[in-house]
Parts: structure tokens; sequence; C-alpha cells
């Protein structure tokens, strides 16, 4: 199985976004806003703070914070080569909400804000005849040995727009990373790996597939065989009609994501499907934020979810509080050994007169130069006359 690819830029504020509401970038602001909508918070906000922050809030409207102030996939991916098929930037459907129809989508997770990339599916438009069920299960992700034959991206750090920020633990510019099941969601505190910006990457897998027999699993209960087989288990939030399946990693966020819900009383950025709780409960902002971070940071399956109720109640407004569902592995499973290796990119003399040049310069100087007047001021700052040059 051919893995997709997860890609969070480590900076999750950009500075263009920051200066729409802090014009003169305020770093105090700055990093009231941080905590609020990035990072949580266990204070109480003064009374200034406050109402700064509820400007932020009613400008917003119904927009996302944490949606709006990242990198957009369109930026982040200058160019995308796979098995013949081969996407650059400009082909790369704008995310304004409606469904995609061609690209890298935007992907939340334990991190932040992220890309996801599913190499089989995004290079070419979607049938849209077929369910995401449909399109996610059905998948024939298949996988054939040989550099020529993986994925080769191109990504773009944008590091002259990150944002400045005393509440922001941003050490390195760069990307974290992650490959997965085209149906999982990643927990990129467990399974990413760094990639710094101006270096080349290669990454090899060798895949590992682990089973249990079917005399195992029809003799054997999954408590005692200690795992799930086809259709054994189904997740509350993260469901097959959204393109999951059950699979232990998908277990702990489901699991994690109940347990958000229903004790810090907000509405998680984990899964922006499951919007009924949104009728009740408010997006986890501030404090709110700062118990969901407590709760990501506390994941281990060692802890089942009924040791971890801390509530009684059983109702959000007319919403039942599901059942807790034990995490066991699966029957099944591919597991990919990562082996890295690196060297300093570009190559300068030869840089300029190759393909991936004309696509990162058409890029700054149709968007950032040009359509992006604010993301041009930080990027002369750094790189005074480039935008005149291009």
């Amino acid at each position: 199985m051919f893995p997709s690819i997860t890609v969070c830029n480590l900076n999750q504020v950009t500075h263009d976004f920051i200066k729409m509401f802090i014009p003169n970038l305020n770093i105090h602001k700055t990093d009231v806003l941080i905590e609020e909508f990035i990072v949580g918070r266990e204070h109480n906000l003064t009374q200034k703070e406050e109402t700064f922050v509820n400007f932020v809030k009613k400008k917003l409207g119904k927009k996302d914070f944490k949606y709006h102030s990242r990198q957009y996939c369109k930026h982040l991916f200058i160019s995308i080569l796979f098995q013949g098929m081969n996407l650059t930037w400009k082909e790369i459907s704008h995310e304004s909400g409606k469904k995609r129809i061609i690209g890298p989508m935007y992907h939340p997770t334990d991190y932040g804000s992220c890309c996801l990339l599913v190499p089989h599916l995004d290079l070419k438009p979607i049938n849209e005849s077929v369910t995401v069920e449909e399109m996610y299960r059905d998948l024939k992700a298949d996988a054939v040995n040989g550099e020529k034959n993986g994925l080769e991206i191109v990504l773009d750090a944008e590091q002259y727009n990150y944002a400045e920020s005393r509440s922001i633990n941003v050490k390195a510019a760069g990307f974290k990373i992650s490959l997965h099941h085209h149906q999982d969601k990643p927990m990129m505190q467990f399974s990413s790996q760094l990639i710094q910006a101006g270096t080349a990457t290669q990454i090899n897998l060798k895949p590992i597939i682990s089973y249990t027999t079917n005399n195992a699993i029809g003799r054997f209960t999954p408590n005692e065989r200690d795992c799930y087989a086809n259709g054994e288990a189904n997740l509350t939030y993260l469901v097959q009609k959204h393109g999951y399946r059950y699979q232990l990693n998908n277990c702990l966020i489901d699991r994690v994501i109940r347990d958000i819900i229903w004790e810090c009383r907000c509405v998680p950025y984990l899964d922006l499907h499951n919007k009924n709780y949104l009728k009740f409960l408010p997006w986890c902002t501030g404090k709110g934020l700062h118990c969901l971070t407590k709760k990501l940071e506390s994941i281990n399956i060692e802890q089942t979810p009924l040791e971890k109720d801390e509530t009684n109640d059983i109702m959000i407004g007319n919403l039942t509080k599901p059942m807790a569902i034990k995490c066991l592995p699966d029957c099944q499973l591919q597991e990919n050994t990562i082996e890295m290796s690196y060297a300093q990119y570009p190559q300068p003399k030869n840089f300029f007169f190759g393909k991936t040049f004309c696509e990162m310069a058409s890029h700054l100087r149709q968007k950032p130069c040009t359509e992006q007047k604010i993301k041009k001021i930080f990027l002369e700052g750094r790189y005074p006359n480039l935008c005149t040059i291009l």
C-alpha cells in the first residue's frame, strides 16, 4: 500500500494574516491572538485583551482563525510528481470551503493546520459520482519498487512570512511530515519526521505486514486475541462515510475527540465533519483550547475510556454521550520502516536552469509579488528588490 502524506508547516500563523488585525504588528496583541486561537491559555484575559479578542472574533464572523491563519496548501506545494502524473501550484484548486477538485487538501491534526496529499487520488479530477466512503475504501493505492516510481514534491516554507510571537514555540524553519494509510489521521506528535528547509530529503520505506490468521479470528474474541477484525469495531467521530476506517491510531484520536467534547465542553478542530455539537458548544479557543492541548498530550493506549470519564453528564443539548470504545490494534496492519537521507538544496549552479526554478519564480511573481500585497511587504523585507528582478 503506497502511503499518503500529511505535511504541516512548522509555522502555524502567517505574518500577513496577523497584520490584517494588528497593522503595527504589536507583539503583545499577537501573543494574545496566538494564545486564544492556536496554543490555548490557562489565565483570564484582562478587560482590554478580551475587548480585542471579541473584536477579532466579530471581524472573523463564521471564519475559523486556525483555518485562515495557516499557509494554504496551494502555496505550500509548488510541484508534485507521481507515476507519470504532474501537478504544479497553478493547477491546485483554491481552498474556498467548497468541495475540492484537484490537489492536496486542508487536514487538521494534533499539531495544527496541515495538508493531506493522497497521490492516487489528488493528481487528477475527482469522480463526483462516488461517495467519499467509496472513494477511500475502494482505493487501490498500489506501490512499485524503485525511486522513479515514488512521489516527488517541492515545498515552499515561506520563511519570510513566519509570524513573530513569544507564544509560538517554533525553533526551526521547515515541515513536519507523516506517511500513513489514506484512511488514517496521523498523530504528528508520535509519527512524524522533521524536514528542514533548504534540503533535498529522500525517504525510503520498507513495509512490514502483520496479520492474525482466520482460524484465530474465528476461535477467539477480540479481547482474547487483542485485535479487531474487519467490521468488529466502529468509531464515533472518524467514521467511514468521511473516508476513515477502524485502526488503533484512529481509535485513540476518536476517543480523545469524545473526551474533549464532553470534558472540555468545546468542539475540537481535529475533525470538521461533526458539526452537530456546534449548536450547543463553541469551537475550542482560550481555556477550552488549553484543555484540548492537555488531552492530546495525555493520549495513552493503556488508559481505557471508562477510566477517563470525569463528568456524569450524558447530554449536550439533544445529543447523547456516545459509548466508550476500547481501542485495540487491527488484526491485519502494515507498518513502514523509514530511512531518511539529506543533501543541501538547491545546487546553485544548476538550479536557475531547471524547471523547479521556473515554477518557484512564477509562483512568487504571480502571488506575493502581484496579488498578495501584504505578503509582498514581508517578502521584500527579507529579499529586497526580488519582485522587481522577477
